[in-house]
């Protein structure tokens, strides 16, 4: 069985390759602001992806503050 983490790095390259976009690469310290490449649509893309395989709503904080990719697995543990 894959890890949530496992399944949030799936997905969100899923969308990348879905939207024709490149995916950066994925380290702690990759930033999610507009360098990253996904525009709202493509989050919310992801976010359903996500939730349908693992049950859970990344983004059911609005109040976050997500800079980086360390920020987002941390809301998958």
């Amino acid at each position: 069985m894959q890890s949530k983490i496992d399944i949030l790095e799936t997905e969100l390259k899923a969308v990348f390759e879905n939207n024709k976009k490149v995916c950066p690469p994925l380290t702690d310290d990759t930033p999610l602001d507009s360098t990253f490449g996904l525009d709202s649509l493509d989050w919310a893309e992801f976010a359903v992806r996500y939730q349908k395989k693992t049950g859970v709503d990344i983004f059911e904080d609005l109040n976050l503050r997500l800079k980086t990719y360390s920020d987002l697995k941390k809301l998958a543990k």
